[in-house]
């Protein structure tokens, strides 16, 4: 990559501002020397009217001559461009500022003494960062791209967000590495081929799976364009079994809550006429009110009222906890013990989650709406099936590839894989509680793992190739397209702000998110994705970006009014 020294080269700015700073500073050394404006315009060569044009421009400007002093240096100037190109970065690019709050930022440090920021000029500042950014992505892609060996086996997540129009997203899960971010007209199957082609056509990778909701067109294109393998998104299974039964189930506890609610007051009512009736002096002729077995079936009514109020609570408990329970038992290991889950068990307990909803659904009397939705969220079972299924088959060839030892090759499927797996699930718990219990298990596997002669005997360079090979294994099960949902979001704040993202902003958006934004291991996605760290990004801005303009005289505001 070109040099920040060798590029400046070209930059008329900063040609321009060393040649009036030399100008200022020799004209200045020779004034002290002759106390003649005439007699150092006649040694520098310097027109006196520019010299006095500069001076008074100091003299306008609120800035100590120390300031100027140094920003007239080398050194000075370096600083201020780097300053400046940090400050439109990070408020245009990741704080997504409009320009009159970057303007107010350099008139209130002064800064607009040193650099153009009018509207126009900090405009055509911006568009040429993200043009720059753009171009930064293409030249380290096709950099790290070339650096792969291997061609890489990945999983997809595919989703559309409509902000301001169609826009196709594609993900990599495990590096979050953003593939495709494309507006489009449409979003159906040749659509989604044509983008997906283009973009992964110079890239050494190889899609097997993909992650999505049930749209019919990413469907067919999963299966007929790529040939990879389609998995349900659990979210969207929960969320069916949620619409059908939460708002329904909600509404029978209020209205329970509300004939609780009379009960008691009839209670009440009955006590208070009972109270009145007894304080009366001359009694009512005829045969007295019974008010105690009035109050007495108040009570038994109050009581029957509170326990259709706990029946329609449970029936709303066993929803959520089996629903909750779908996401608990869709792992190819069991959560609580590391035990491996075949595909047969899965379905059992997939099942039995199931008849636990719909039968609760039917006690409830709820709408057909409601059982069709459960019925269409209880088709997935099949697909989630094939999912750990499909899960199995490629941990067993990537098993079997390493030729190890029968009982070596039973340690690295029954104990390295799950402590592994529950180690990457614990960091996405977000209950603490959780989550400790989820790195206890993988804890315990590990110091089962320790325990074992074979992989004792193993060199530590063979470890941990393995420990990356199990890693590798178990990111290959995907059950949710939870980052794009996520992309989703932050493109729809992206476009709110603008309101109208054009694909220039879009595109420098994507390069930041892959190129930029970092983990709390410190990678970005672009590192994680190719395996080899991009070059930084700010350090490219400054070595292509030219430095500021300096400000133009200022103008009057008192404008002539014409009649």
């Amino acid at each position: 990559m070109e040099s920040a020294q060798d590029a400046s080269r070209n930059f008329k700015n900063l040609n321009n501002r060393r040649h009036i700073n030399a100008n200022v500073i020799n004209f200045n050394l020779a004034y002290l020397e002759t106390k003649s404006e005439r007699a150092a315009a006649k040694v520098t060569g310097i027109p006196r009217t520019t010299a006095q044009y500069h001076a008074k421009k100091q003299r306008e400007c609120d800035l100590d001559d120390a300031v100027l002093k140094f920003f007239r240096s080398d050194a000075g100037m370096v600083f201020l461009n780097q300053l400046v190109v940090a400050i439109e970065f990070v408020l245009s690019q990741l704080g997504h500022c409009g320009l009159r709050l970057i303007q107010q930022l350099y008139r209130l440090s002064q800064l607009d003494c040193l650099v153009a920021c009018s509207v126009g000029s900090l405009s055509q500042r911006i568009k040429q960062m993200e043009t720059n950014l753009v171009t930064y992505s293409g030249q380290q892609e096709a950099t790290l791209a070339e650096a792969m060996t291997d061609n890489k086996a990945i999983t997809c997540c595919l989703d559309e967000t409509f902000p301001s129009g169609i826009c196709l997203v594609a993900m990599e899960p495990v590096s979050n590495f953003i593939l495709l971010e494309e507006m489009a007209a449409k979003r159906d199957t040749a659509t989604w081929a044509t983008a997906m082609e283009k973009r992964l056509a110079n890239l050494p990778v190889t899609v097997i799976q993909v992650a999505s909701d049930e749209a019919k067109a990413l469907i067919k294109y999963t299966e007929q364009n790529l040939g990879a393998h389609h998995s349900p998104d659990l979210f969207h299974v929960q969320q069916e079994v949620s619409k059908a039964s939460a708002a329904p189930l909600r509404a029978q506890i209020k209205k329970a809550q509300s004939v609780v609610g009379r009960a008691e007051a009839d209670i009440q009512n009955q006590r208070k006429q009972r109270a009145l009736y007894e304080n009366q002096e001359l009694k009512p002729v005829g045969r007295p009110i019974d008010h105690v077995a009035r109050e007495e079936h108040a009570k038994v009514e109050h009581q029957y009222a509170i326990e259709e109020l706990r029946e329609t609570e449970s029936r709303r408990d066993k929803v959520r906890e089996a629903n909750k329970a779908l996401s608990e038992v869709y792992h190819p290991f069991d959560i609580e013990t590391g035990e491996i889950r075949t595909p047969t068990r899965l379905r059992r307990e997939l099942d039995n989650n199931f008849d636990v909803i719909e039968t609760t659904v039917e006690e409830a009397n709820l709408s057909e709406n409601s059982t069709k939705r459960v019925e269409k969220a209880r088709r997935m079972i099949d697909l989630m099936v094939d999912t750990l299924q499909f899960f199995w088959v490629i941990v067993n060839s990537q098993v079997k590839s390493l030729k190890l030892d029968k009982a070596l090759e039973k340690i690295v499927r029954d104990t390295l894989l799950p402590a592994v797996y529950l180690e990457l699930h614990a960091a996405k718990v977000q209950i603490a509680a959780v989550r400790k219990q989820r790195l206890e298990s993988s804890a315990m596997l590990y110091a089962q793992l320790a325990k074992e002669k074979d992989w004792q005997s193993l060199p530590e360079e063979v470890k941990k190739e393995l420990i990356k090979i199990a890693t590798e294994c178990a990111q290959i099960f995907q059950r949710s397209s939870s980052n794009v949902e996520g992309r989703n979001g932050q493109l729809s704040l992206h476009h709110h702000v603008y309101k109208n993202m054009n694909t220039r902003k879009l595109n420098a958006a994507t390069v930041i998110h892959n190129y930029f934004i970092r983990r709390q291991d410190g990678t970005t996605a672009a590192e994680r994705f190719f395996g080899k760290a991009p070059e930084s990004l700010f350090n490219y801005l400054l070595s292509v970006t030219d430095y500021p303009a300096a400000p133009a005289k200022k103008r009057s505001t008192v404008r002539n009014m014409v009649a």
